[in-house]
């Protein structure tokens, strides 16, 4: 798990998931927060950049907190992404042609669920967000209006990016905790 100190640091995760449910309220009806000068576009724009910013204290914080880890595998962590983001790029172009189940979010379910079988189980907590993404991946098959399912897509992003990166975090607080144990003892 070390080995995947970098991806493990979940609270970085966290701020883009408020700003993710903050635009599921705001498309469900919840905008008097807003100026009324301030589009949503711009707002959510302003949100992840807030949120992306907001990343590098964290990781600071983390280096102060936790001492630093080099990943062993950061040519998997390319490759991987770069797969993942060229298989979200193909299912986009071909949802158009299925209309009864939502291919880039059944692909977002399965990437999550490869994820919790890769970390033999300890992950555990992307299985929940990986059955939740699967559930939402039939939404059109239920004919929900599509500003319900843009709602729902926003809350299910940020609940996702929160709950993985709150359980990423307690992995390696827990990971950590038990290597700072052992060495006391060796």
């Amino acid at each position: 798990m070390i080995g995947h100190y970098s991806q493990l640091q979940g609270w970085r995760l966290v701020p883009l998931g408020l700003v993710f449910l903050a635009s599921g309220a705001w498309r469900g009806g919840l905008r008097g927060w807003l100026p009324h000068q301030v589009s949503g576009r711009t707002a959510l724009a302003v949100g992840i950049a807030t949120a992306l910013a907001l990343s590098f204290p964290i990781k600071r914080w983390y280096r102060r907190t936790f001492g630093g880890a080099r990943s062993d595998s950061a040519w998997r962590d390319t490759a991987g992404l770069f797969v993942i983001t060229a298989g979200f790029i193909i299912c986009t172009v071909v949802a158009d042609r299925v209309r009864m189940v939502s291919i880039p979010a059944l692909f977002v379910g399965c990437a999550l669920l490869s994820t919790f079988i890769a970390s033999d189980g300890r992950r555990w907590h992307y299985a929940v967000v990986a059955s939740s993404w699967l559930l939402f991946s039939i939404a059109p098959a239920t004919r929900l209006d599509l500003s319900i399912r843009a709602t729902l897509l926003d809350a299910l992003i940020g609940g996702s990016l929160i709950v993985c990166g709150l359980g990423d975090h307690r992995l390696l607080s827990k990971a950590l905790a038990v290597g700072a144990a052992h060495a006391r003892f060796d």
